[in-house]
């Protein structure tokens, strides 16, 4: 079951936790937080929320399961084309499994980059203090240049 909170309590200064709960023993155990700084008293049954049946949903799959096909994409067609004339059969079927199970990460055909937390990269800076360059105004000559680096680096994303 779904707990949503009451809208009139979350008015008053009560906020009630959205949650999912088991209501097998008919009582359900919630979480408030009094917003102001005065008490404030709720009376016994208290409409503070209303509840939800809600489906289990067991048939949940990710998305590198759904790029998880057999077909190399056509704009890594050619990518595989260049480096497999200097492979072997096996190594290039190899080859070909990778960049289908991780073509999520390559830039696509419409421009945009991919993603991937896979790795951290760690930057150890040692004992050294963060650098702290107090801001100051762009000359006027290279705000046009700022911009059209941020309208290139918006349209990127």
């Amino acid at each position: 079951m779904l707990v949503e909170p009451n809208a009139k309590l979350i008015r008053n200064g009560i906020l009630i936790s959205t949650a999912l709960v088991n209501t097998t023993k008919r009582k359900v155990a919630i979480s408030a937080i009094n917003c102001r700084d005065r008490d404030i008293t709720l009376k016994r049954n208290k409409v503070v929320g209303s509840i939800q049946t809600v489906k289990a949903i067991s048939d949940l799959v990710s998305a590198s399961e759904l790029n998880n096909s057999s077909e190399l994409p056509e704009h890594l067609t050619g990518l595989i084309d260049r480096v497999s004339s200097k492979m072997t059969e096996s190594q290039k079927q190899n080859l070909k499994k990778l960049v289908i199970k991780y073509q999520d990460i390559v830039l696509g055909p419409d421009g945009k980059l991919g993603k991937t937390d896979i790795v951290r990269h760690p930057i150890d800076t040692g004992n050294t203090k963060p650098v702290k360059i107090p801001p100051r105004r762009v000359p006027i000559k290279q705000r046009k240049v700022i911009d059209q680096e941020l309208d290139l680096e918006n349209d990127t994303k």
